[in-house]
């Protein structure tokens, strides 16, 4: 993993964290922002170009009543409002939104290195923001670690709102871009989501068994969910490639809107927002398409001088073509789960994964009690990485199902040590097994 070095991006000065397959552009006077994300040259993030070159210090900010958007990842405050002094009023933001923040770099031996940025004090939140930026060792991930802290005289209640927005620059008619989000078991939801904005039957919004899909269409609107699945995935449809957010979720917590993911596309149409109706028109100029991601923590009643923090990642892998998401983990993705299949008189086994590190991944056949064998002769094994997906369509022989057995996909490091448990499957002795038929 490389240093903390200086850059440009668009004519922006950046500040650029790498590894063999992420690079990460920070912009710290466009409010802090990860301006750009890249895995193995594929650039994730919205960014607006008009905006190139330009920010706080170069003209005229958002005291004139307009809202800059950069694009990017960044950090807002929830709850968000027009109403009282508990909510924030933005964006625009000319402090937290698009002030400019001091960056340094902190080094340890575990994490490498890493960007820490702190925002001016907000005089009318009283928060000020600081968030450390790192790369996670052998993923093709960041890991961030946000933090609030209340400045003002008096307690607060705040939410940490990461807030990402995404490349959906050329669409058409067939689904290019799309965000899926695990609907909870336990929605309060009849839909399993809300419409928080826009139309009630945005076409964008389609439920999938468990997940919901927001295929973008350029239909402005935004949904939020209670999701507890602790992941929210947006794909690039025609290159495969997904960027992922992995974030706790609190059983018990109390969250702005209900909602702990929010998803906003923009486009065309009509909203109700700060007592108005707000027109946007179907110009890709003056109204450019994008996706916006949105996590939030728990709200907490911060004392003064008080903090709170909220961890989470942006990890990204590949997956085939024109693909559908069914899990995520740690480790991956899984696009097609295991299928084991009679076929002549052996099995056929198929599955496909995306991955978040570099190594070796290993089928194997074990006891239902067990992760993995040792010494286990690996059905199928191959090296892999996160720039490529993994296809598998292995004919199995033979196999006598004596009792009850799992079929595991691990992974393994280079060293061919065992890292965790990628997918697996107990066999329950039937024709067909976990396929998608």
């Amino acid at each position: 993993m490389k240093r903390l070095r200086a850059s440009s991006y668009l004519g922006w000065d950046v500040y650029l964290l790498e590894n063999d397959w992420m690079k990460i552009s920070i912009a710290p006077q466009l409010g802090g922002r990860i301006i750009q994300l890249e895995l193995a040259g594929h650039e994730f993030l919205y960014a607006n170009k008009d905006l190139a070159q330009k920010w706080s210090g170069s003209i005229v900010e958002e005291s004139d009543g307009v809202w800059r958007n950069y694009g990017g990842e960044k950090i807002w405050p929830a709850p968000q409002g027009w109403d009282h002094a508990n909510q924030w009023p933005g964006p625009p933001d000319e402090v937290l939104d698009g002030g400019l923040y001091s960056i340094e770099e902190r080094v340890d031996a575990v994490h490498g290195s890493e960007a820490f940025l702190v925002s001016p004090v907000d005089d009318f939140t009283g928060l000020q923001i600081q968030r450390a930026i790192g790369l996670i060792p052998e993923k093709s991930g960041v890991r961030i670690k946000a933090q609030f802290t209340n400045f003002s005289d008096r307690p607060k209640k705040w939410s940490i709102w990461p807030v990402c927005q995404l490349k959906t620059e050329d669409f058409g008619e067939e689904v290019e871009y799309q965000v899926v989000c695990p609907i909870s078991e336990h929605t309060q939801y009849d839909q399993g989501f809300k419409v928080m904005h826009g139309l009630v039957n945005n076409p964008q919004y389609r439920r999938n068994k468990n997940h919901l899909l927001v295929d973008y269409s350029y239909l402005v609107g935004k949904v939020g969910l209670d999701t507890d699945a602790n992941w929210v995935a947006y794909i690039h449809k025609k290159t495969g490639k997904v960027l992922v957010y992995r974030f706790l979720v609190e059983k018990n917590g109390t969250y702005p809107d209900n909602t702990s993911v929010q998803i906003w596309s923009q486009g065309k149409g009509l909203i109700h927002s700060r007592n108005r109706i707000i027109e946007y028109g179907n110009d890709k100029r003056s109204n450019p398409p994008y996706l916006e991601v949105e996590v939030l923590s728990p709200l907490v009643e911060l004392q003064p001088k008080g903090s709170m923090t909220f961890e989470y990642e942006i990890l990204t892998s590949t997956l085939s073509e024109y693909c559908d998401i069914s899990d995520v983990n740690e480790f991956g993705i899984i696009e097609d789960p295991i299928c084991v299949q009679e076929q002549g008189d052996g099995f056929q086994l198929k599955a496909k994964y995306g991955v978040f590190g570099k190594g070796i991944l290993k089928i194997q056949l074990v006891s239902s009690s067990e992760d993995y064998a040792e010494n286990a002769e690996a059905i199928f094994q191959a090296e892999v990485s996160p720039i490529t997906g993994v296809s598998i369509d292995v004919n199995l022989g033979i196999i006598e199902w004596k009792k009850e057995r799992k079929i595991v996909v691990g992974l393994f490091d280079e060293k061919n040590r065992f890292m965790g448990v990628l997918d697996e499957f107990i066999y329950n002795n039937k024709k067909v097994y976990n396929c998608k038929i």
